[in-house]
């Protein structure tokens, strides 16, 4: 390992194909660490994810929340946000629904994609459902005062408010990975 700026860097070939290259980052910025992890397979398909281990908790469990920038081989980029509830009890994400985003008061949502994963440990329940979130949805809630997110189940809704950390992921991703939207001259 050498010393990254910020963090340490690692580089790792990643399981199962010998021509996918992975690089594994942490920082800490004055807040929870995170992790960036970019893996680039041999399609052409460049995926960099974002890890935060801070939880959004509430009275019925708690919420974590990972971001990820999608390049396929045609140069085409997308962004998905990664919802994981942790809890006593089933909640049932409904991989149907969008999940709701409170940004400054103003409805956004993420639609999801894929199927909801479930596990369960002897005392807790873990679910998680990834969503396409667009990137200016992304721009709002890095420039927000206040975001709240709201992940609907078939047996409840987990409803969470953004804490210190998450906004500063979420600053921190954007200015990293997600471009200024573009300016049309007329």
């Amino acid at each position: 390992m050498r010393r990254a700026r910020g963090g340490w860097r690692q580089v790792a070939l990643g399981l199962g194909c010998a021509a996918t290259l992975a690089t594994a980052a942490s920082a800490q910025e004055g807040f929870r660490p995170y992790e960036v992890t970019e893996r680039h397979d041999p399609t052409g398909e460049q995926v960099v994810f974002v890890k935060h281990d801070s939880y959004l908790a509430d009275a019925r469990g708690r919420l974590s929340m990972n971001l990820q920038r999608t390049t396929s081989s045609t140069a085409r980029v997308s962004y998905q946000l990664f919802l994981t509830y942790d809890g006593p009890d089933w909640m049932l994400i409904d991989g149907d629904a969008p999940a709701v985003i409170g940004i400054d008061g103003a409805r956004a949502e993420a639609q999801p994609f894929g199927r909801a994963l479930t596990y369960t440990t002897a005392e807790r329940v873990t679910e998680r459902q990834a969503y396409r979130i667009d990137p200016d949805v992304l721009r709002r809630m890095a420039s927000a005062r206040e975001v709240r997110l709201a992940l609907p189940g078939r047996r409840f809704t987990q409803q969470v408010r953004f804490s210190r950390d998450n906004f500063r992921i979420v600053r921190a991703f954007v200015a990293r990975y997600v471009p200024p939207p573009a300016v049309s001259v007329r």
